[in-house]
């Protein structure tokens, strides 16, 4: 029987097809899920690219546009008005006309800003940020004229709108940088300053920054703003302070007392909240430039001291700015003689000197050797002026008294002593013990008073003061003398005659004292180039004998003349001349007198030349009183000087208590308006606060911050980007 085989034949099942399409789909899906979500990260990605890309962009331009600005004479401005954070600003620049490569200037030499760069954003959908330049810039034009173009540029709501807000003669130019919704601010930083300091040190100057100053009287106030966490108080200490178109530096502690030092009204102050005091630093550090500092002892937070600044002037009150261009008989000192006065601190004066006009040393002599003199030996010593390796005395002087010296070891005796004036012809006789002897005998050995056990004398014995004599800087003189060892009975009358003199018994001097054993040595020192320097018994001799100094009194004038001050205007208008002085009076009579005249030049090479009698006719130019001298004729000229005569009465000269001194010197102008620096120098202690500035209520430019933020949809959410910058304008136009 034949069989036939069946082939099967089978399809998908509806089950499988059902299963199948399902994992296709999800397949499908992952893939599609996928390449959605790289769209959407892609999309994401693109647009914070062009969120950086805008950002970057929009802070490059205004970065590169303010760096060139200036806060000063271009008068920036800012949207909208009495506003803490701002939203728009017009900014001053400048650019090369005339093809030199350089910024072009007007004839002081200040930055000629010739467009006004307005940055704002106008709102749309979307917001655009918007650069405008407007050319020429008007010349003239107040911060008034500057505010109102901005606003009205702020107002627009088209490109063609600008056209409204050009001031006279000006054109636009305009264009979007980008168009993205932006949050847009410019902020002038705060800036304080931090006090504190673990120690008591003197803190770095600070530049508070800057701000448009006009010529005149202005109000600086320092307000309390808080404290460091260490700090336990709220004090406030100055220093110095600057803050004027010429940069001329006001110490702090010349406010106390008020319109004394300096006179009236260049320095006063009032107080918020505590009080002031004046501080000596000189036992903390040098570096307090008057050793001294402004305190004010602030009740807390809020607190506020307010200085009285004069835009502008020139107080020399530290006399070494600029440094002093001569001083004759007088010197710049630390006087602590005001210590027990308002302030209760020292004062940097300038006032005579007296003291020693000339050593052995001045004359390029070796260091002393003894040499016998037993005869009788007439000597002239030779104090030479007027020689190119030898200097006569250093200072002038009315009354003088010469030191002469023994050899160690031995004794010298001298008479008939003469300081002769070779000029003149003048003789003065020098004597010893008040005037109760014409000859001195300097033992070997020092002797006392028996009952008092105090020294009398030692190797050197001073003369009288010599009130004929009046010495002057490197000039000649002689001092001349005779000597000789003397015998027993010399000795014993000398003895005798001395006791007399000094009314002392037998007991007051002890026995052997004067011994006639002991060699007749002077001191001696020899000339290395053997220029004659005495005659000792008509021979000329290359030494001097004896003579251990010139010592002098108070001169009768002393003259410092200042340093050629540069006020920075090419002609200032000069105004008052004030001083502060000790002058000193017996009864009627005027016995310590200071006297001041003025100069001014175009330059500093031509001051020598300048007259001194410009700003007053008569008396050789000098002001007589310290008050309220005017100016008025002095020429308008950059630069300006001035010289102070001291004058002493030389009836007086040995009285230290009655010499004259000079405190301080103002000279004021009214200052340019223009672009000024406030840079303080504060002390810093574990007791301070912290603190900001403000001139007239007005803050100071540091430099300006930007913050821009900007906003763009994506997916899920908003994307953003933000920078923040801060630029200080570079062209300050000074």
């Amino acid at each position: 029987m034949r069989r036939h085989n069946r082939v099967c034949r089978q399809g998908f099942t509806l089950v499988e097809m059902i299963v199948s399409s399902g994992v296709v789909l999800l397949v499908m899906a992952g893939v599609m899920s996928a390449f959605i979500m790289g769209l959407r990260m892609w999309h994401n990605e693109a647009i914070q690219s062009e969120l950086d890309f805008d950002l970057q962009i929009a802070m490059e331009n205004i970065r590169r546009d303010m760096r060139l600005s200036s806060v000063g004479v271009g008068l920036m401005s800012f949207y909208p008005p009495d506003a803490v954070e701002y939203n728009a600003i017009s900014i001053p620049l400048s650019v090369d006309t005339n093809g030199d490569g350089l910024l072009d200037r007007d004839d002081d030499g200040k930055i000629v800003w010739n467009k006004t760069v307005v940055y704002h954003v106008r709102k749309a959908s979307p917001d655009q940020l918007v650069r405008t330049v407007f050319t020429p810039r008007m010349s003239n034009a107040s911060p008034t004229d500057i505010f109102w173009q901005l606003s009205n540029a702020v107002m627009t709501s088209t490109q063609a709108e600008l056209g409204n807000a050009c001031l006279s003669n000006e054109t636009y130019e305009s264009r979007v940088i980008f168009e993205n919704l932006v949050d847009l601010m410019f902020r002038p930083p705060d800036s304080v300053y931090d006090c504190y300091s673990a120690e008591i040190e003197h803190g770095h100057s600070y530049n508070f920054g800057s701000l448009v100053l006009t010529g005149g009287m202005h109000s600086l106030t320092f307000k309390v703003r808080g404290k460091n966490t260490n700090s336990v108080g709220y004090n406030v200490e100055i220093d110095r302070v600057t803050l004027s178109a010429s940069g001329s530096p006001r110490e702090g502690e010349t406010y106390l007392p008020i319109n004394t030092h300096p006179r009236y009204p260049y320095y006063t102050c009032s107080v918020t909240g505590g009080t002031l005091a004046a501080v000596d630093m000189s036992d903390v550090s040098p570096v307090w430039k008057q050793r001294s500092q402004l305190r004010f002892l602030a009740d807390g937070e809020d607190s506020a001291l307010t200085l009285r600044v004069d835009n502008d002037l020139w107080c020399d009150n530290l006399f070494d700015v600029p440094n002093p261009a001569l001083r004759s008989n007088c010197t710049v000192k630390l006087d602590y003689s005001f210590t027990n006065v308002a302030p209760y601190v020292p004062d940097i004066v300038v006032s005579p000197d007296r003291g020693l006009a000339w050593v052995p040393t001045s004359a390029g002599t070796n260091s002393p050797t003894p040499k016998r003199f037993q005869n009788v030996t007439a000597i002239t010593n030779i104090i030479v002026g007027g020689h190119p390796t030898f200097y006569g005395p250093s200072r002038d002087g009315k009354w003088a008294r010469i030191g002469f010296e023994r050899a160690t070891g031995y004794s010298f005796y001298i008479y008939d002593v003469k300081l002769i004036d070779p000029a003149t012809g003048h003789k003065a006789d020098l004597t010893f013990v008040d005037g109760k002897m014409d000859r001195y005998y300097i033992p070997a050995t020092t002797y006392k008073r028996t009952t008092h056990e105090s020294t009398l004398t030692n190797h050197v014995i001073w003369s009288d003061w010599a009130e004929s004599v009046e010495i002057r800087e490197g000039q000649t003189y002689w001092v001349a003398f005779k000597t000789k060892e003397m015998s027993t009975a010399e000795l014993f009358i000398y003895e005798r005659d001395l006791r007399n003199a000094l009314g002392w018994t037998r007991r007051d001097l002890p026995p052997g004292t004067f011994r006639p054993t002991d060699e007749n040595r002077a001191s001696i020192w020899a000339n290395t180039e053997h220029v004659t320097m005495s005659i000792q018994n008509g021979t000329s001799a290359p030494e001097l004998v004896s003579v251990h100094a010139l010592e002098v009194c108070y001169p009768v004038y002393s003259v410092f003349r200042s340093g050629i001050f540069d006020t920075q205007m090419a002609a200032p208008v000069y105004e008052k001349l004030n001083w502060t002085q000790v002058e000193r009076q017996i009864g009627p009579t005027l016995v310590g007198d200071v006297d001041i005249r003025i100069r001014s030049s175009d330059t500093v090479e031509g001051m020598t030349n300048a007259s001194w009698t410009e700003a007053k006719g008569s008396d050789d130019g000098y002001f007589q009183s310290n008050q309220d001298n005017s100016l008025a004729s002095l020429g308008h000229r950059r630069y300006v000087q001035y010289e102070a005569r001291l004058t002493m009465d030389d009836d007086y000269s040995t009285r230290d208590d009655l010499i004259p001194k000079l405190r301080d010197c103002t000279i004021n102008w009214k200052g340019p308006t223009g672009l000024v620096d406030l840079i303080v120098d504060f002390g810093k202690s574990p007791s301070n606060a912290v603190i900001s500035a403000t001139v007239d209520g007005q803050g100071f430019i540091k430099g300006i911050e930007v913050d821009m933020e900007i906003f763009k949809r994506g997916f899920p959410t908003w994307k953003s980007v933000r920078g923040v910058l801060e630029v200080r304008p570079l062209n300050t136009g000074r």
